[in-house]
């Protein structure tokens, strides 16, 4: 499998996890509902279900563990890192109701 099938395939996956979790009213985990809420707005729910998934990505790739801050500590050197982590500070202060 190709690095960008294998992200594609981890995309879906917690894409579906998330709607799941949604669905049957899962308690989410606080470092989530601190930025995103408890669940999509009414309006705009694609773009927050997009900004979720790309959060839940970035914490996995990046092993971030810190149960409150959703992105954990700034990053370091590593140029891919700060730019999705300054993209996804963004889109989640963009995304934020």
């Amino acid at each position: 499998m190709t690095g960008e099938a294998a992200r594609a395939t981890l995309q879906s996956k917690l894409r579906d996890r998330l709607s799941t979790a949604i669905a049957d009213a899962a308690l989410l985990p606080s470092w989530f509902t601190i930025v995103l809420g408890h669940q999509p707005p009414a309006t705009d729910t694609q773009r927050w279900l997009d900004t979720a998934v790309s959060l839940l990505m970035y914490r996995i790739i990046y092993a971030v563990k810190d149960p409150v801050v959703a992105l954990g500590p700034p990053p370091g050197d590593d140029a891919d890192r700060k730019a999705w982590y300054r993209s996804l500070t963004e889109d989640l202060r963009k995304t934020r109701y």
